[in-house]
Formats: C-alpha cells, structure tokens, sequence
C-alpha cells in the first residue's frame, strides 16, 4: 500500500475526496465502519476496507 491516500471515513467529505483522487489518477484506501458505505465503493473499484468498531456508550 506504499503511495496510496488513505481516506478514514466514507460520509459527507469522502466520495468527493475519492472522486478527486480518481480524476487526479492517485491510487487511495478508504476505510469506514459502515459497510453500507463500503458497499458504495465496489461501482468504483477502489481498495476498501471495512471495520467493525465497539459501541461505547455515551454519557
């Protein structure tokens, strides 16, 4: 994975900066908790990664 951009998160700031990283030909890894967004990835082909993460409760 040398000189790849590594994106943490798919919400609102993440497919823009994937499709810029398409157009600019620069290779990426996008990794998000929500296999639903993961899943949005595959139409583009890009390395993804998905991870589950604990609930911590907040107070």
């Amino acid at each position: 994975m040398a000189n790849h951009v590594v994106v943490v998160g798919y919400g609102r700031a993440g497919p823009n900066i994937v499709d810029i990283m398409g157009e600019l030909g620069i290779p990426y890894l996008v990794i998000d908790s929500r296999i639903h967004r993961i899943e949005r990835l595959s139409k583009k082909k890009a390395s993804r990664h998905f991870w589950e993460t604990p609930r911590i409760p907040m107070f």
